[in-house]
């Protein structure tokens, strides 16, 4: 944890500094610690504060959309687990109903 926060910290400092003077590839070039997080949101995290600092710097959504996704796909373990995955995503339909939607334009 210690090195990711460090890692996150210094590729934030180096980034400001040197997104003007060399264009990567692609933002995963640019970012390890981005590379790291999407890697992590995508196949699972080791721990929550890993989980916990990648959504806190750079706001990507929580693994469990991921899991519970391929639960659906493949078959979940228990119905408990299926009753959770069908909880959280009730919790997400509700929170995307009543979402702020931009005007146009803006």
């Amino acid at each position: 944890m210690k090195t990711l926060l460090a890692t996150l910290a210094l590729s934030t400092a180096l980034s400001t500094g040197l997104a003007a003077g060399a264009q990567a590839s692609d933002v995963f070039d640019a970012s390890p610690a981005l590379r790291f997080c999407a890697a992590g949101m995508i196949g699972g995290f080791g721990n929550g504060l890993d989980e916990r600092a990648c959504a806190k710097y750079f706001d990507l959504p929580s693994n469990y959309h991921f899991a519970c996704a391929r639960g659906v796909v493949r078959g979940f373990k228990t119905a408990v687990d299926r009753a959770a995955c069908v909880s959280f995503f009730e919790g997400q339909v509700a929170a995307a109903r009543t979402a702020y939607v931009k005007p146009a334009g803006r």
